[in-house]
């Protein structure tokens, strides 16, 4: 095998030998030059299939985001109606007043006072806040103020009421002197409300991590 090859190449030369060196790079120009751009054809064809696919995949998952938001906008207005939404706490107990005043003295009920205003944090987004209204009246009123609170703009709960029968010194007789503690909601405009729930989120975070970080290294 050795003496033909010799042979071979006495007569030939190296032509024979470097013909199928010659045969692999003409191949691998070919394939570079056509089956090259094909593949990287086909690979972006697939890409192009890939980001279709994906872009289906988001807009129908956009679509469910949307009419879950639309949803739950829907609801978040109607709960926000009933609320006092103010930039804190006491803009919101002002407000409370101020649907509370006029409320009472509509019904006639005499010498109005509001005291022991307080608000308490419910949730990073809602604060209960109260109050305690004072005044005089008469039995046949406080049917009356039911409906009235029934029917405010923004809800109002009545957590305690005090009747006491006391001598009435304008009209003469007797009539009822009134402490009612009154409770309502209040939260912060939306934005706002939103980054206090991601400070609160941060805040949580970083005191899940600070016991990690003070392990021994």
């Amino acid at each position: 095998m050795k003496r033909a090859a010799q042979r071979v190449y006495r007569e030939h030369g190296i032509k024979y030998f470097a013909f199928p060196v010659v045969v692999v790079l003409l191949l691998a120009s070919l394939f570079d030059e056509h089956l090259g751009p094909y593949l990287e054809k086909r690979e972006e064809v697939v890409d192009q299939q890939l980001t279709a696919e994906n872009n289906e995949s988001i807009l129908a998952l956009n679509e469910k985001i949307v009419a879950s938001h639309d949803k739950l906008n829907a609801d978040f207005q109607t709960v926000q109606q009933k609320v006092f939404v103010h930039a804190n706490a006491q803009e919101a107990l002002q407000a409370m007043q101020g649907q509370l005043q006029p409320m009472l003295q509509s019904l006639y009920f005499d010498g109005v006072q509001f005291t022991d205003l307080q608000d308490k944090p419910v949730n990073t987004v809602v604060n209960r806040i109260s109050l305690t209204a004072h005044f005089q009246g008469v039995p046949q009123q406080l049917p009356r103020l039911q409906a009235a609170l029934a029917q405010a703009p923004k809800t109002l709960g009545i957590e305690n009421l005090e009747l006491k029968v006391v001598p009435d010194p304008q009209r003469g007789g007797q009539q009822l002197d009134i402490t009612m503690r009154l409770t309502s909601l209040h939260m912060k405009p939306m934005p706002a409300a939103l980054e206090t729930v991601a400070a609160a989120a941060a805040t949580a975070k970083n005191n899940r991590d600070l016991p990690n970080s003070r392990k021994p290294q």
